[in-house]
């Protein structure tokens, strides 16, 4: 598996990355809707990276750690802690050096605005012949109040010889593992 040559966003001099997205496409979509659900997914080419999604006073997401081969969900950059991240040393996650891994995460939304908030992150593993499949259970949880309807934009930290590629955002996990348009 590689990373698309064109489009990917690199490391370099630059490691801290921010982009607004398009907040009415996705409340349309109904991705804040309490009670609702918003995925995601990115490829990663190697560790050491952070993915969050933004508002002005929150930032959820996960980090990945190489050397402990473990992604912590996180909340404001901070790692969440193992009362609240179950999963983050369950497994070693072979995250092979100079390859891309996919991560996928999963925001379920509480019913009501002061109703806990879930975010799961997932690694995936890339099947011969079937492609990226979903490890079962995720690797890191968070659960906190979160105003998903402020989410406005995406940020990324990574190291200088890091890429990612192919961020996806939708409602569902084949919108993020395989897209939305219809094949031919």
């Amino acid at each position: 598996m590689q990373l698309a040559l064109g489009g990917r966003l690199t490391g370099g001099q630059h490691t801290s990355v921010s982009r607004l997205l398009d907040t009415n496409s996705l409340a349309s979509k109904g991705l804040y809707d309490n009670g609702g659900e918003l995925w995601f997914s990115i490829f990663a080419d190697g560790v050491g990276m952070t993915f969050e999604l933004k508002n002005p006073n929150i930032g959820i997401g996960f980090k990945t750690h190489g050397h402990k081969m473990t992604i912590d969900a996180i909340l404001n950059g901070e790692k969440t802690g193992s009362s609240r991240n179950p999963w983050s040393r369950s497994a070693h996650l072979r995250f092979p050096e100079g390859e891309p891994s996919m991560v996928v995460g999963r925001c379920v939304w509480g019913q009501s605005d002061d109703e806990k908030d879930r975010m799961e992150i997932y690694r995936t593993f890339n099947a011969p012949v079937f492609g990226p499949l979903l490890v079962e259970e995720p690797v890191a949880v968070l659960e906190e109040v979160i105003d998903q309807k402020t989410i406005n934009a995406i940020r990324l930290e990574m190291g200088d010889k890091r890429a990612v590629d192919e961020i996806r955002i939708g409602p569902s996990l084949h919108s993020v593992l395989m897209g939305t348009k219809p094949l031919r």
